[in-house]
């Protein structure tokens, strides 16, 4: 590439590819006919740059120019799962409200009249229709212990997957999912069963996390890793003591 500032000899208008006032936009038409193999010459006009080759190239630098732009249009790709990599959603915020409401609420004894209306109860949902349960056992908690861990390695995993699709989307589909899986937990218990937490939630932002990366990835081994990370998240997170509702998790 020979850079003139004035018309001269080396080319003619009828040699014009293209003209810019970007110089960042001529130096990849310029990169695109050196992969090319085409002689070619810029010049600049008060601000104005174009690209000329020989009249005879002119048809095939043209060509290769205007294939270079139709396949870099969508380029770089947008996520579609996330706003971009500076947006920082507000876990923290929402998830005091979780904090705040349990100072509210306090723990869970039998005579807690939050628990006694709010929390997961099989009978109560089945037989009287108190399909609310499926959505206020998400906000109490048992303890301070139960709500720590929830806030804590919940909120990080929360924190990821809004970033990743938003705030609203995101907590949107944590209620949602997780009113549903306690829909289904329900039905994992043929006699009396109680639950709260939103540790259901978390769960679900787990599932979530792991199936966007499964559609996000395009070779098989990636897939698998995505079912085997969420898999050993379920496993590590819910243990097997007595007062963990494992249907719930999974």
């Amino acid at each position: 590439m020979t850079r003139v500032d004035d018309i001269s000899e080396q080319f003619t208008p009828e040699g014009l590819v293209a003209s810019t006032t970007s110089v960042e936009q001529l130096s990849i038409w310029s990169l695109v006919l050196h992969s090319c193999a085409l002689p070619h010459w810029l010049a600049e006009d008060n601000g104005q740059w174009r690209l000329y080759v020989q009249e005879d190239a002119l048809s095939q630098a043209q060509q290769q120019i205007r294939l270079y732009v139709d396949e870099n249009r969508q380029w770089p790709p947008v996520d579609p799962r996330g706003q971009g990599a500076s947006y920082q959603p507000p876990s923290i915020l929402l998830l005091a409200i979780f904090v705040l409401f349990f100072s509210e609420t306090g723990p869970w004894l039998a005579q807690n009249h939050w628990f006694v209306a709010g929390s997961l109860d099989r009978l109560e949902v089945l037989e009287h229709q108190q399909w609310w349960r499926l959505c206020t056992a998400l906000t109490l908690h048992a303890d301070i212990a139960h709500l720590a861990g929830n806030m804590i390695i919940g909120g990080i995993i929360i924190h990821f997957l809004t970033k990743s699709i938003g705030t609203g989307l995101g907590w949107f589909l944590l209620f949602l999912v997780g009113v549903f899986a306690n829909w289904l937990n329900i039905f994992l218990h043929a006699h009396e069963h109680h639950s709260v937490g939103f540790s259901t939630a978390v769960f679900a932002a787990i599932g979530m996390i792991c199936t966007l990366e499964i559609f996000s990835r395009t070779e098989r081994r990636g897939r698998l890793l995505a079912i085997g990370a969420g898999a050993a998240l379920f496993a590590l997170f819910s243990s097997t003591e007595a007062r963990v509702d494992i249907g719930a998790h999974l």
